[in-house]
C-alpha cells in the first residue's frame, strides 16, 4: 500500500485533461520545412556534384540508380546529423529521466530536443514523398507513422517523450552504412575488405541499437504508459494508445527487416534488395 501510494503520489504533478493544441510556432516550422527543404537540396545536389566530378561512375548508373543515389546521400547526411545529436540527447535524458513522470514529461524539456525532433517531422515527410514515388507501399507507411509520431508531440505539453523521441531518432545513426554500402556496390567494391568491414560494422551498430537498446526502451515505454494509465494521468489515452501501437508495429518493421538482411549478408549475390534502407523500396543492395 505505501509503495502504491508513493507511485501516485509521484505523479501528482503530472498534467491532466490534456487537449491537443494545434498551433506550430514559427520555429518548430522552420525546423520541418528545413529538414524537408534540406533532404532534396542534399540529393539533387549529391547528383549535381557527381555528375559534374565523377562523369564515369554516373554513367554506370541507370536513370533509377542514380535517383536512389542522391536518395542515399540525403539520408546518410540526415543519419549522420541524427545519430550524433540523438546520442548527446539520450545521454542527458537517461541522467535526469529517472522516473515515470520525468520520462513522459522531461521538465525542463531537453534543450535542443525539439528541434531536432522537427528537423525529423521534416525528413521523414520527405521520405515518405521519395517512398510513395519511387519505393514499396510499407516503407511508404513507415515513412507516414513516422510523421504522426514524431509530429504529435509538438501539439502537447512542453518536454512531452523528449526521452524516448531521442531514443528512437537514434536508430537513424545506421543510415550512414547503408548508404556507403550501397555506393561501394555500385562502385565496384562490393568484394573489397574495407566493403566488408562496413557492411558487418553498419549490421552491428542496427543490431545493437535496434534491438539491444530498443526493445528495453520499447518496454520501459509500455511500462510508463500503462503507470500513467492507472493514475488516471495518460491523457488523451489515444495518443498514449497509439504510441503503444507504432513502438510495436516499428520493431515488428525491424524484425521483418533483420530477417531479410541477414539473408543478403550471407549470400553471394551483392544484387539482392536490401529492405533496412531508410525507407526505400526496390534498392539494388
Amino acid at each position: 500500500r505505501v509503495m502504491k501510494l508513493f507511485a501516485k503520489d509521484a505523479l501528482r504533478r503530472a498534467p491532466v485533461s490534456v487537449t491537443l493544441d494545434f498551433a506550430l510556432s514559427k520555429s518548430q516550422i522552420a525546423h520541418i520545412v528545413g529538414g524537408l527543404v534540406i533532404c532534396f537540396a542534399i540529393q539533387y545536389g549529391s547528383l549535381f556534384y557527381v555528375k559534374r566530378f565523377h562523369k564515369r561512375f554516373l554513367s554506370t548508373l541507370d536513370a533509377k540508380s542514380a535517383m536512389d543515389f542522391g536518395v542515399r546521400c540525403a539520408s546518410s547526411a540526415w543519419g549522420l546529423l541524427c545519430g550524433v545529436w540523438s546520442a548527446a540527447l539520450l545521454r542527458k535524458a537517461l541522467k535526469t529521466s529517472t522516473d515515470t513522470l520525468s520520462r513522459m514529461y522531461a521538465s525542463p524539456p531537453l534543450e535542443g530536443c525539439e528541434e531536432l525532433v522537427c528537423l525529423a517531422v521534416g525528413y521523414f515527410m520527405y521520405d515518405a514523398i521519395v517512398s510513395h514515388k519511387h519505393y514499396g507501399m510499407q516503407y511508404f507507411l513507415h515513412a507516414v507513422i513516422s510523421v504522426v509520431t514524431f509530429l504529435t508531440p509538438q501539439f502537447m505539453p512542453k518536454g512531452f517523450l523528449h526521452m524516448y523521441a531521442a531514443n528512437f531518432l537514434l536508430w537513424e545513426a545506421t543510415l550512414p552504412f547503408l548508404a556507403a554500402r550501397y555506393i561501394m556496390i555500385k562502385a565496384g567494391m562490393g568484394s573489397t575488405r574495407v566493403f566488408k568491414i562496413v557492411e558487418l560494422t553498419g549490421f552491428g551498430l542496427w543490431v545493437f541499437i535496434r534491438f539491444f537498446i530498443g526493445v528495453p526502451m520499447m518496454y520501459l515505454y509500455f511500462s510508463d504508459a500503462y503507470s500513467m494509465f492507472k493514475a488516471g494521468k495518460a491523457s488523451p489515452l489515444w495518443l498514449y494508445m497509439w504510441y503503444t501501437f507504432a513502438s510495436a508495429a516499428l520493431q515488428l518493421m525491424n524484425v521483418i527487416w533483420l530477417t531479410a538482411i541477414i539473408k543478403t549478408l550471407f549470400t553471394k549475390s551483392r544484387t539482392t534488395v536490401t529492405p533496412e534502407n531508410f525507407g526505400q523500396n526496390n534498392k539494388k543492395e
